[in-house]
């Protein structure tokens, strides 16, 4: 399948969508370009950087909550998801399991319907196997998988 055939099913589906490339331009133009041509497209498209500048999700979890208000509707595009310490990979899973039930922890606001990109310089599948990434986010992330062909 071409690249733009790949990018325009994946636009039409909600389902989360991992991109595999190692360039960053190209995750971020995948990313895009399916939100763009989704019917999210008119809603914003926030991109958050899970390597945090020091490999730790925290500040990415964080960062996302403080974001979502700003992103209902639209898309959230966590680039560098390989790149998540194991505690700041259960943070995302934790969250990830929060957003797909848009309920609220007790005392706190409902959380938006958002769309999840999400971005990986190297082959999660890789890293489950070698047991350096959790398997359940890897599905919770992995539902729909477009790899650059250039990598």
């Amino acid at each position: 399948m071409s690249a733009q055939r790949d990018l325009t099913l994946a636009a039409r589906s909600e389902l989360p969508v991992l991109i595999s490339a190692r360039s960053g331009r190209v995750r971020s133009e995948y990313a895009r370009a399916i939100h763009e041509t989704s019917e999210r497209g008119g809603d914003p498209l926030i991109t958050i950087r899970c390597d945090g500048g020091n490999g730790h999700a925290r500040e990415a979890t964080d960062q996302m909550r403080e974001q979502l208000a700003a992103a209902c509707h639209g898309s959230v595009f966590l680039d560098r998801v390989d790149t998540l310490t194991p505690s700041g990979q259960g943070e995302l899973f934790s969250l990830i399991e929060r957003l797909s039930r848009r309920r609220a922890p007790r005392g706190g606001d409902r959380l938006p319907a958002v769309r999840l990109i999400s971005g990986s310089r190297h082959s999660l599948l890789r890293l489950v196997a070698a047991g350096r990434f959790r398997e359940d986010l890897f599905y919770r992330l992995n539902a729909i998988h477009l790899i650059d062909p250039g990598q």
